[in-house]
């Protein structure tokens, strides 16, 4: 029977976490289906499943880089402890590749500082099989970040994307990775809003200028004070992107999920929002519920924390 429960619990692990499961490598064990697993093999692929889904959105803090970087893996965290790294550097540098990667491994670099750090494009200064396959160097300004997943085809870190930060959504003088129909990324300099076909054609023309608006707070359950509350959103044609931020001032008797109003009116319920605890770094995922109009988000509700959500929907 216990065997039995363990098996199931495995396996319902892996259906729930499937998305990120499938980039966690090899688990130690193999289990036959009709076959009695023992339960210490059952909970060590249980295990590994864990601090994979767990790594992927962690993220890690190193010391500032003061030098170029090659084989860079600050304490040995890349692919192992963290899939988020908030990097910073004394001036101008250069990471030449990651060191440590593994099948289908996913990190995200974060530019924390106030100076560019460029990847430098199939650099010989770092380990063949730690270089990064882009069509040309790229360069992670300030408040921007790039996003990796590691191809063990090649043994290289192939481009995911990258995103720009700053007060507006203008994508001027941001880059973007698009894959071609040979499956080859390029780094593709755009001005303007943007929206590539299925075709690979990219036409750029403004989405409109953002829109703020304050959303009302709430807990499902029992009330809260909130502070620092502001929001913005803009569309293009029934497409909704919106971001929201506050903090949970007082606790009071706010219980089970953390919610706020729509800046406009969604078409279906849906999880199509996600929700960070910035001060814990946990993520959520959020739902926006046509009922109520409202968006509704599974975080931990901790006093004195900060939060943030952000997605797009589809509007009525």
């Amino acid at each position: 029977m216990i065997r039995k429960f363990f098996a199931a619990l495995f396996f319902s692990l892996l259906v729930c976490t499937a998305a990120s499961a499938q980039n966690c490598g090899n688990y130690p064990n193999t289990l036959t289906n009709g076959t009695n697993a023992d339960a210490t093999q059952v909970m060590a692929n249980f295990n590994t499943v864990l601090n994979c889904v767990n790594r992927t959105t962690t993220a890690n803090s190193p010391a500032q880089i003061t030098a170029d970087q090659n084989d860079y893996n600050p304490s040995s965290v890349v692919c192992s402890a963290a899939g988020i790294l908030l990097i910073n550097s004394d001036a101008a540098r250069n990471i030449t590749g990651l060191a440590g990667p593994t099948l289908g491994c996913q990190m995200t670099l974060i530019n924390t500082g106030s100076f560019a750090i460029t990847l430098k494009n199939q650099s010989t200064l770092s380990a063949a099989g730690n270089r990064f396959a882009f069509s040309g160097d790229f360069t992670v300004n300030p408040n921007q970040s790039a996003s990796l997943i590691y191809d063990p085809m090649i043994s290289r870190w192939r481009p995911v994307g990258a995103s720009s930060g700053g007060g507006t959504s203008s994508l001027t003088s941001s880059h973007y990775f698009v894959g071609n129909s040979s499956n080859v990324a390029s780094d593709v300099a755009m001005s303007g809003d943007c929206v590539l076909a299925n075709t690979g054609a990219i036409a750029c023309d403004s989405f409109g200028a953002w829109t703020t608006f304050t959303p009302t707070m709430s807990c499902n359950a029992g009330s809260a004070t909130f502070a620092g509350v502001s929001g913005r959103y803009k569309t293009f044609g029934k497409t909704v992107q919106m971001e929201v931020v506050w903090q949970l001032a007082s606790l009071g008797t706010c219980a089970n999920r953390l919610q706020f109003t729509l800046p406009v009116n969604s078409r279906n319920s849906i999880y199509i929002l996600s929700a960070m605890d910035l001060s814990s770094g946990v993520f959520s995922g959020c739902q926006t519920d046509s009922t109520t109009q409202r968006g509704s988000c599974g975080l931990p509700i901790t006093n004195g924390d900060y939060y943030a959500a952000s997605g797009v929907y589809e509007a009525q």
